[in-house]
């Protein structure tokens, strides 16, 4: 795993994650068709700012009857306190219907943050989100949608290889998120992409200048953009 500092990680907060998703695939460093969640994946609070955090990974199951589920989640919440900060919890459901299962709502969340988490992800359900908003301002949530029941939430592993909408996520991997998505930041890069999100912003306000000024042509285009 490798730490950001302060500074690194507010850096980083500055820019939207399709922005950063940018300087990733301009770092060249995965194929740029990995690396980030599906349109299945939903950012429940569009209007906070980018989620950036260390993930700390579960699988889930809200099928499995008769088990106790505020034990089941100690070993969760010892993980989430031992982590590197900020943290995101990372819940993959495993059970046959991950669309029934409502795994975070106001009450864990409101533990999870104040164990220094920033937010959580699940390809499952969540809810209680007016609630969340109440009693954990500033904290996000992803996930594939709302469901009014829990049915049986249950941890099932902690600290394990997960897979979210297609995004293979790992303990320690640095998450980054917002209105646009979730994306992981190559550990191997993470100290170059908010310079090189940089890049992509000012490269991009020159171009929208162009396309709205006078001078607007398609030949000036390809000039701009290099071809």
């Amino acid at each position: 795993m490798v730490l950001l500092s302060p500074e690194q990680l507010n850096a980083l907060r500055t820019f939207d994650s399709a922005t950063v998703a940018n300087a990733v695939e301009r770092l060249a460093v995965r194929d740029p068709r990995e690396g980030f969640a599906s349109l299945e994946l939903r950012c429940m609070f569009p209007d906070l700012a980018p989620m950036v955090g260390y993930a700390v990974t579960c699988t889930v199951s809200a099928a499995a009857p008769g088990t106790p589920y505020p034990l089941r989640h100690l070993a969760l919440y010892e993980a989430v306190a031992r982590a590197p900060k900020p943290a995101v919890v990372v819940l993959q459901d495993i059970s046959d219907n991950r669309h029934k299962g409502g795994h975070v709502g106001d009450m864990i969340s409101t533990i999870l943050q104040r164990l220094g988490a920033v937010g959580t992800v699940t390809d499952g359900g969540v809810r209680d989100l007016t609630a969340v908003r109440r009693r954990t301002p500033g904290f996000q949530i992803f996930a594939a949608g709302s469901v009014v029941a829990h049915g049986i939430p249950s941890v099932i592993d902690v600290g394990v290889k997960v897979s979210i909408c297609g995004l293979p996520i790992e303990p320690g991997d640095l998450l980054h998120g917002d209105a646009n998505g979730l994306l992981t930041i190559p550990a191997e890069i993470a100290d170059r992409v908010a310079t090189e999100s940089e890049a992509v912003r000012r490269h991009e306000d020159e171009v929208a200048a162009f396309v709205k000024s006078a001078s607007f042509s398609l030949d000036g285009l390809r000039r701009l953009y290099g071809v």
